[in-house]
């Protein structure tokens, strides 16, 4: 029942504003964009949809056969330590012995998974995250003020791009 409700007050109190961020904002953004410049806003997007297909490799069946063996080794893990927590006088009495024993091994089996998971996506998941960067969202900026423009952009339109250039990141970087 506990679950249930967690997901109905998910599904009610953080669902449409989750949907709002993903989708009402970056359709803004990207108008807003696309009025003061489209060149600008071309080139703002190449890291912000690298990151989207990095995102997308991530979450794909390619990594799912990983992903899945990580969460059930940690679904095992947890479990044998809420055995543990109903059985504390057991515990104490055989310390050596059982619950403890799985507790060992299942944490083990846990992290040699999630190893193999971060060794598998973890690269991947770095690229994203420095590609929605503020620092690198900042430098790309620069970079195309620089090579597009050579200059002759107003500051405020740079600044404008700067800005709405991470708050179009933002979504997916939530995501």
């Amino acid at each position: 029942i506990n679950n249930d409700v967690k997901a109905l007050h998910q599904l009610i109190a953080h669902c449409p504003m989750d949907l709002t961020k993903l989708l009402i904002t970056p359709i803004f953004i990207f108008s807003i964009l696309a009025y003061f410049n489209i060149t600008f806003l071309i080139f703002i997007l190449i890291p912000i949809s690298l990151a989207f297909v990095g995102f997308r490799l991530i979450s794909s069946s390619f990594f799912a056969k990983e992903t899945q063996a990580r969460n059930q080794s940690l679904e095992t893990l947890l479990s044998h330590y809420g055995e543990f927590s109903q059985n504390l006088s057991l515990a104490r009495e055989y310390p050596t012995t059982g619950i403890q024993t799985l507790i060992q091994q299942s944490s083990h089996q846990f992290e040699t998974r999630f190893s193999h998971w971060v060794r598998r996506v973890g690269s991947i998941a770095a690229i994203v995250q420095i590609l929605l960067s503020l620092p690198f969202l900042l430098v790309w900026c620069l970079l195309g003020y620089l090579l597009i423009f050579h200059g002759n952009l107003p500051l405020y339109q740079l600044i404008l791009f700067i800005l709405l250039a991470k708050a179009m990141a933002a979504p997916i970087q939530a995501f």
